[in-house]
């Protein structure tokens, strides 16, 4: 995945955690609309769950990093890192939704999810321990939280050898990723910052809306025996748009079917997710795929274009 990722990157406070509304235009009646779905959504948690932010970090360029620096990074960076006051969660977790050629429909009946978050950070060091390159991958949304992410990490750079590639390579690219999850894939080093409780509302999830554009995903994806597949996960807002600063590249077949997805994701729109009739954001994972070829080597007639 880390060619894929290339070509197309072109403490919670206490057990209370307030979850935000993303704010619309400045006017009277959508401040008072706002502020009532704020009390809305506060005052939906059904129960608590346990719960931490987690930091993962992981060399992304192919070059290797010894446990001793891995477990140093880890020490220095979360010691570094400050969260934002106050600890505003504004994302709830949310399902896997699946494409079909008919409108996916989400359940009526609401689901206890919890407040999420993710930040993914990218850093670019060179063997004299120079900072070439310190950017946010993939934004957390909470106001604050990146650049003290950030923050953190030129912090622990200070620390003399760090970050610098021992394995004789000129440069180093590393990934950071600040969570309220543990779940990563094959790679990462995992390390939980702190332990908290995160209360669960009911939410209606989103749903899927029809799409007036074909995917238009590329046939020369097809192989006899294998479908051709992407799952990206990305946060739907409060208006149901993707939000692209969110975007994460599960897995992807290839470079050319991940571009076709994202063309055709930036075209697609949902219904947001709800508590209680107010619009909430929600993170999903969305699957683009191709069904393989049948055995003599032509499509099903009729898959010849997925509609989402």
């Amino acid at each position: 995945m880390s060619e894929i990722g290339r070509a197309v990157a072109a403490f919670v406070l206490g057990a209370t955690c307030v979850v935000g509304i993303a704010r619309a235009q400045d006017t009277s009646a959508t401040r008072a609309a706002d502020a009532r779905c704020d009390s809305v959504v506060a005052a939906s948690r059904a129960d608590t769950v346990g719960s931490g932010l987690f930091l993962a970090l992981k060399r992304v360029d192919g070059g290797d990093l010894a446990t001793g620096q891995i477990t140093d990074m880890l020490l220095l960076t979360g010691a570094a890192f400050v969260p934002p006051t106050p600890f505003r969660l504004t994302v709830f977790s949310g399902p896997a939704l699946i494409p079909s050629f008919r409108r996916v429909g989400g359940s009526a009946e609401a689901v206890l999810r919890r407040p999420t978050l993710t930040g993914a950070y990218r850093l670019k060091v060179d063997a004299n321990e120079v900072f070439t390159s310190l950017e946010t991958i993939r934004s957390s949304l909470m106001p604050g939280f990146d650049s003290a992410a950030i923050s953190a990490i030129r912090a622990a750079g200070t620390s003399k050898g760090l970050f610098a590639p021992r394995d004789g390579t000129r440069s180093a690219t590393i990934d950071f990723r600040f969570a309220t999850d543990s779940i990563v894939e094959p790679g990462w080093t995992v390390q939980r910052l702190v332990s908290a409780t995160f209360p669960r509302m009911p939410v209606t999830d989103v749903v899927v809306q029809p799409s007036a554009s074909n995917a238009d995903l590329p046939e020369a994806e097809r192989r006899e025996g294998q479908p051709a597949e992407t799952v990206l996960r990305f946060v739907v807002d409060r208006t149901g748009q993707p939000i692209m600063e969110t975007l994460e590249i599960v897995r992807g077949t290839s470079v050319d079917f991940v571009r076709a997805a994202l063309t055709v994701l930036g075209k697609q729109r949902f219904m947001p997710a709800t508590i209680h009739g107010c619009n909430v954001a929600q993170q999903v994972e969305f699957p683009f795929t191709l069904p393989p070829l049948s055995p003599r080597g032509s499509p099903p007639a009729n898959n010849a274009q997925i509609r989402y």
